[in-house]
């Protein structure tokens, strides 16, 4: 989430004309925090400008490149649009696991188009049928009319959407909802795009354009991990490292670098190389990486589920009777041995 600014942003409500004013019981909120709306489907996510230097993001290169050419194209090319006689927004897809940025890539565009765009957020978990789906759109535009173009507008996790209508619902609404949205970039976010109807999703007019956010490759977790200020003495011992990042994700290097950082203020140095290693064999075991679960928990539900409910009962109300006297055991000793402690400090 963007913390670069603390500035307060009045919330305007919407027209009286819609049911969807912000409710009194709600304020409280608004005041608080710039960043939620309430509006008749739920909450809608707002982040305003300025938004982090997205050099200082830890992607590729050719990633970076690509985004500000995304966008620096369409904030000058209005007048383009115009001449041709197209209206002048673009939909993109951003497609990836869990932890690879697409997040803060979408803030990302918002800072390349200017100091001014705005940047609204349309949570999946907020959608629940066609009707809030619809309402969300609506709202978020009657919203966002009050900022000037170009703006940002977010369909996180548009798979998980989709889900809850008829594709042919979801896709009527959006179409409504962009002949509406002069002077926007509509971001679609998914870390399932297996599940699209890709012949519906991938078209002009909608999302013309897909960005895939995969891991970083060998040489980049090999870039990302000399960045950090581990200290490592040898090459040896850096390679054993470099192993152990297979199958981060970019949120991952995030966190390592949270961490060292930490380490340094605390002046803890000596300690930088062997957290290190502890968080990435940690990672390995919870298989954390990707979004995905490790073999080991894979196997273990597999093992639940094959399982009968009452023997698996079973052994859950075993399980409760041993660490009950395990606790009862321990206990007694650690009595026991209390009291032979007194008794031998007064012989």
């Amino acid at each position: 989430m963007n913390t670069t600014s603390t500035e307060h942003v009045e919330a305007t409500p919407l027209s009286t004309e819609h049911p969807g004013t912000i409710p009194p019981s709600m304020d409280f909120a608004i005041q608080d925090s710039p960043l939620m709306r309430w509006t008749r489907s739920g909450w809608l996510t707002f982040a305003p400008p300025p938004f982090e230097d997205p050099s200082k993001l830890i992607y590729s290169p050719s990633h970076r490149e690509k985004l500000a050419n995304f966008a620096t194209q369409f904030r000058n090319g209005r007048e383009a649009y115009e001449a041709l006689q197209l209206p002048w927004r673009r939909g993109i897809l951003f497609a990836g696991p869990a932890g690879q940025g697409k997040t803060a890539a979408t803030r990302a565009i918002a800072h390349f188009l200017g100091p001014n765009a705005p940047h609204w957020t349309i949570p999946a978990h907020e959608i629940l049928n066609a009707s809030t789906w619809e309402y969300a759109l609506s709202d978020c535009l009657d919203l966002s009319d009050h900022w000037p173009a170009p703006r940002v507008i977010i369909l996180d996790d548009i798979d998980t959407v989709i889900g809850k209508m008829e594709p042919f619902e979801f896709f009527s609404i959006l179409d409504h909802a962009l002949a509406r949205s002069e002077g926007s970039i509509w971001i679609a976010t998914t870390r399932h795009a297996d599940l699209l109807p890709k012949t519906q999703a991938i078209r002009p007019g909608r999302f013309e354009q897909v960005l895939r956010f995969d891991g970083p490759n060998i040489e980049l977790r090999e870039q990302l991990l000399r960045n950090l200020p581990l200290g490592i003495p040898d090459e040896n011992s850096f390679r054993d490292l470099l192993e152990l990042t297979e199958g981060l994700t970019f949120a991952h290097f995030e966190e390592l670098r949270q961490i060292c950082a930490t380490l340094l203020l605390e002046n803890r140095e000596y300690e930088m190389v062997s957290t290190v290693r502890v968080f990435l064999q940690d990672q390995l075991i919870t298989g954390d990486r990707n979004g995905k679960p490790s073999d080991l928990t894979l196997e273990t539900r597999q093992r639940i589920d094959q399982v009968d409910a009452r023997v698996l009962k079973a052994a859950l109300e075993l399980t409760d009777v041993l660490t009950g006297l395990m606790d009862k055991t321990l206990a007694e000793a650690f009595e026991r041995s209390r009291e032979t402690g007194e008794s031998n400090a007064e012989e």
